[in-house]
């Protein structure tokens, strides 16, 4: 946006950060050679004019330098945009993600059985040979 119009941000006196702090000395030598002849004028015309061409100096430099500050500002703004952009999109990626294995957890299968397991433990030998009844009921028996 800036390379597009220096202008609307750098004002009419520079194009460039460095101009800006260039022009702002110049102001500032300027108003402080001409508040020095103002002190050994001795012609009240004269130094009218001279206070108030310091005066117009001064002010353009509190100008650019408040034109710096703002341009400063923007800038920060600007970079604090960009990384709120950057956090919100990677907060809504991660909430995404979450979500994602929220609902896979809850659609996920269960590992159940239709019937549970029965593990029997059969001992060493019956003490009692087994009956006919009980041969298929019995799973020790073989």
């Amino acid at each position: 946006m800036i390379d597009r119009s220096p202008a609307d941000f750098y004002g009419p006196t520079a194009s460039t950060p460095a101009g800006l702090r260039r022009e702002r000395r110049l102001r500032l030598t300027v108003a402080a050679r001409l508040e020095a002849l103002l002190a050994r004028e001795d012609d009240p015309a004269r130094a009218r004019i001279l206070t108030h061409e310091a005066a117009v100096a001064r002010r353009n430099a509190l100008l650019i330098q408040r034109l710096q500050h703002r341009l400063l500002a923007w800038v920060h703004a600007w970079h604090v945009r960009q990384s709120l952009r950057r956090a919100r999109r990677d907060t809504l990626i991660a909430s995404l993600l979450v979500l994602a294995g929220a609902v896979l957890y809850v659609t996920a299968p269960l590992d159940a059985k239709a019937e549970p397991t029965v593990v029997y433990v059969c001992g060493a030998a019956p003490a009692a040979p087994p009956k006919a009844a009980h041969l298929k009921e019995d799973p020790c028996v073989r």
